[in-house]
């Protein structure tokens, strides 16, 4: 039989581990973990994060609806349900399961340096080797694919801030609570933002209040997922300025956490109704990274992408979450960029840029930061890995290299997605800003993180401008790049009114640009506005969405015409045989 390497014990891993086997191919499994499940075991994240179409169909169906019907309690996940199904599914005669190595290498072929052809892992003092056909890199932060030499980006490059992540989160339980009372405080405070749904609660902003003890820690309104054996599982502590690629950053973290956790449960036996007996239970092993590395593939699934509904020829996946930039800073809150809104995923977002053999796993696949606020969820990222098992069968099977596959049979995999992979298809709907004269500056607002449209699907283009579009665009600047919006601009922005008027615009972009326009004539001459545009304005005699849209996009070009986003590349640690 032909072998297979899944690297990593994350729920994708899994999921591209027992898609091979299922498929007949012997599967070498091979983590630094001791146990398996990842982010849903060791970082104790119950929150299931589904992926909606039309409304409220479950989008992910094939490997992903066994493990939610096995492991979810409606709405979340039962950790120990979770745990129980993950170590049952992988108990298959085809894969051979090793746990706790380190230092997983690459193994390369001699005559070409690019090719991935198996792995080197030492356990108990001593090194062992593995060869496989192809190599599923779940490896903590893409570790195996960047020792290749794979270029990455970090933190939020796209926004010039390599060196700045989203905050990490430090799960952990809470026992002898009472969710009778719970339920019916959060169910009569009306306030639309908080609810009770089966098993999940989420609400009391009481806890933004709570001052920790230490300064890289927060608490913000509480996910509140109830577990099988009556304890709960809160996602709500936010940990700051963790470097993910920095074991010491990482751990120090945890250790902070297991001090604060006693404080945050003294708090909330104050504060909140129901928690009156609260006693700290577990605090997860592992952090919830939400942002870290992100392999440069031979396709990028970009910002726009998610809200253009973008279609594929070699679709493997799809999203449809809301994308959520949460915030790096402790003083901020984080920026909703879109509501749900569906779309397509490449298989070339999981081949890293000029290596072959490799197949990237998980959050660490090729998607701008804005896209990956979406993309991240872990049911998109579990069909993803079963797609990418069912494009390989058909390389090995017909002795084609998987980029063959992605080039001319697309067609023939997404038969066995759907008839064997029992995975859903649904189709995209058009693209709302094809076509349209702004399409160009939406999407390049859209990759530089600066357009939002809240936790709506798509934005009014042709609407009359107002104010709160140009102060959410300027706000984006503020936290999204390193554009630093000089004092004057800022002051005549703040005394605009709600509509924007021509005479505003024109001044606006005078202020902007720093030159002195007072027509749309000299707009258009000195190249703001194309001939087209200045047609419409005079035509409908009001400034729109769009045309803010476009005139913000020449604005960041004029700031940072240089710009460049950091692609990084680590030294080369690999064996040649």
């Amino acid at each position: 039989g032909k072998n297979i390497i899944v690297l990593g014990s994350e729920p994708e891993a899994i999921t591209a581990a027992v898609t091979a086997a299922r498929l007949g191919y012997q599967v070498n499994m091979i983590t630094e973990s001791e146990q398996l499940g990842g982010l849903f075991t060791e970082g104790m994240l119950t929150a299931l994060d589904l992926n909606y179409v039309n409304g409220s169909d479950i989008l992910h169906e094939g490997f992903f609806t066994e493990f939610y019907n096995s492991a979810s309690n409606g709405h979340n996940l039962d950790l120990i349900n979770t745990q129980e199904f993950f170590d049952q599914v992988v108990k298959h005669k085809n894969i051979n399961l090793v746990k706790g190595v380190t230092n997983i290498t690459p193994i390369v072929s001699e005559d070409n340096k690019n090719k991935a052809i198996g792995v080197s892992y030492e356990k108990d003092g001593k090194t062992t080797k593995v060869n496989g056909e192809y190599i599923f890199d779940g490896s903590y932060e893409a570790e195996y694919t960047r020792k290749m030499g794979a270029e990455y980006r970090t933190g939020r490059s796209e926004f010039g801030l390599p060196d700045e992540y989203a905050a990490a989160g430090v799960m952990f339980s809470v026992e002898n609570t009472n969710w009778k009372e719970i339920s019916k405080a959060l169910k009569n405070d009306d306030d639309p933002h908080t609810g009770v749904t089966g098993n999940a609660a989420w609400g009391f902003a009481e806890m933004y209040n709570y001052q920790p003890k230490n300064d890289l820690l927060k608490m913000r309104g509480l996910n509140i997922s109830r577990q099988d054996d009556g304890s709960i599982v809160l996602n709500a502590l936010l940990a700051f300025k963790v470097d993910p690629l920095n074991k010491d950053s990482y751990n120090n973290i945890i250790e902070l956490a297991k001090e604060e956790v006693p404080h945050i449960v003294e708090y909330m036996k104050e504060h909140l109704p129901g928690f009156e007996n609260a006693a700290p239970g577990k605090i997860a092993e592992d952090l919830y990274i939400r942002e870290g590395v992100r392999i440069v593939g031979d396709y990028t699934l970009n910002g726009y992408d998610i809200i253009a509904h973008s279609t594929f020829e070699d679709t493997i996946g799809f999203g449809s979450y809301p994308s959520d930039l949460q915030t790096p800073n402790k003083e901020g809150y984080g920026n909703a960029m879109n509501g749900n809104s569906i779309y397509e995923i490449p298989l070339s977002t999981m081949l890293p840029k000029n290596i072959d053999n490799v197949v990237v796993l998980g959050r660490c696949a090729s998607f701008d930061i804005v896209a990956h606020g979406s993309a991240r969820t872990v049911p998109v990222l579990m069909s993803m890995a079963q797609g990418a098992v069912h494009a390989v069968d058909y390389a090995l099977t017909n002795d084609l290299t998987l980029r063959e596959v992605r080039d001319n049979h697309m067609t023939e995999v997404h038969e066995e997605m759907k008839n064997l992979g029992k995975m859903k298809f649904p189709t995209m709907p058009e693209n709302p800003y094809k076509g349209h004269y702004a399409e160009e500056s939406i999407k390049h607002l859209r990759i530089r993180g600066l357009l939002g449209s809240k936790y709506e699907e798509s934005m009014p283009l042709d609407e009359k401008a107002t104010k709160s579009q140009i102060i959410s665009i300027v706000g984006l600047i503020k936290h999204h790049s390193t554009i630093d919006i000089p004092k004057d601009q800022l002051d005549y922005i703040n005394t605009l009114d709600d509509n924007i008027s021509i005479e505003d615009f024109i001044k606006l972009a005078s202020v902007l640009f720093n030159k002195n326009m007072s027509t749309l004539e000299d707009l258009k001459n000195e190249g703001i506005l194309t001939e087209n545009i200045y047609n419409l304005i005079k035509k409908d005699g009001y400034i729109t969405n769009a045309q803010i849209c476009v005139l913000f996009s020449k604005y960041v070009d004029f700031i940072q015409p240089n710009f460049k986003e950091v692609i990084k590349k680590d030294k080369v640690d690999e064996i040649a045989e």
